[in-house]
């Protein structure tokens, strides 16, 4: 299975997108958040979906956006019409919790373990 640890700020919503949707927002009152935060960036979303269609993968959301639940995310990902699959690998619960405010590369090795990812191509690495 080939899967993607995706992180939101600075990835998909990249700062540039949040400065400029930002001044829309104030100078010509373009929106630039929804019910679920900051529209991300067109161009790194359609970069995201190239991926996907190039690769087949699967999401893991490895950003701390994956605190709202996987529910949420999967409603997110759905009303905003973006690109491939999330897997519910780790995502808050009653027994996880502990691991929300840990070091991203800890996470990430616990998220492949949840999913059975055993080994990682350099390749794959961006």
């Amino acid at each position: 299975m080939r899967v993607i640890f995706l992180d939101i700020d600075g990835v998909i919503n990249s700062h540039d997108n949040i400065w400029a949707r930002t001044a829309l927002w104030k100078d010509l009152g373009v929106p630039s958040r929804d019910e679920y935060g900051q529209l991300f960036d067109e161009r790194c979303v359609r970069l995201l979906e190239w991926i996907i269609s190039k690769t087949g993968c699967k999401i893991v959301i490895s950003s701390t956006w994956r605190k709202s639940g996987l529910l949420t995310m999967e409603r997110m990902w759905k009303d905003r019409g973006l690109p491939g699959r999330l897997l519910e690998s780790h995502y808050p619960t009653r027994q996880n919790t502990l691991l929300i405010n840990t070091q991203m590369g800890t996470v990430i090795a616990d998220m492949r373990y949840r999913i059975g990812l055993t080994e990682i191509s350099r390749k794959g690495i961006v």
